[in-house]
């Protein structure tokens, strides 16, 4: 008798797709978990070795995660040909964003210029890239590998206000403006358009509204105290 085929293996087409899911849950739940234990419970402990050693762990994080996705920079939003489509995108509701804070500011006597508006715009810029990197080309796409698709948006722009949290001005504040970055970004992911937008509105918040309503950009047990 002919000897019978050896059995072909059980690979189920769904198994690296599982795979990938789990490894990007696991990444969110790591970076949220260290950023919550900074904000938490190492800052109020005075203990900068620790701070310092959690956020350059952190930041390998955030860098070695789209690296180990195989992301492109299409993908990251490390692009610049479709920055005026981005543009388009978010810059009208944050045209009307900035008009209604000045418009409070205006009407509670609470505006404030800094002293160079470029300066300000050039630092906050620094920091919204970074900021924005972190929200767009790691938590949302990793919110899409997860499955979530249509929901990462408002699931990323969730865990950007939570990571805000006591300070309910903040709250509010980053989950819009979470919302239409993500938004935006999903539909034409650009790196600088988003974080070009969160630069001016935060120069312009910070500029126009008391300083009631942002609590002073204090999260953690630094808005409690």
């Amino acid at each position: 008798m002919p000897a019978s085929p050896p059995a072909e293996r059980d690979v189920s087409p769904q198994a690296p797709r599982i795979a990938v899911r789990v490894l990007a849950t696991a990444e969110i739940v790591l970076i949220l978990g260290l950023i919550f234990l900074v904000i938490w419970v190492v800052e109020p402990l005075g203990l900068p070795w620790l701070d310092l050693t959690l956020r350059a762990i952190i930041g390998v994080l955030l860098l070695g995660s789209p690296w180990l996705h195989h992301d492109s920079f299409d993908r990251l939003g490390l692009r610049l040909g479709n920055f005026w489509t981005a543009m388009a995108g978010v810059l009208p509701i944050s045209l009307v964003a900035a008009g209604v804070a000045i418009g409070a500011g205006l009407f509670l006597d609470s505006i404030d210029p800094p002293r160079s508006v470029p300066v300000a715009l050039a630092e906050y810029f620094a920091w919204a890239i970074a900021q924005q990197f972190a929200l767009q080309s790691v938590v949302l796409r990793r919110l899409e590998d997860m499955g979530l698709r249509g929901g990462a948006p408002l699931a990323a722009a969730a865990l950007f206000s939570l990571v805000h949290a006591p300070n309910p001005g903040l709250l509010i504040l980053t989950f819009l403006g979470g919302l239409l970055w993500c938004s935006t970004f999903r539909r034409n992911p650009n790196l600088v358009a988003v974080a070009l937008s969160h630069a001016i509105l935060a120069v312009v918040i910070v500029s126009t509204l008391p300083p009631e309503t942002t609590g002073g950009y204090r999260i953690g047990p630094a808005y409690l105290k």
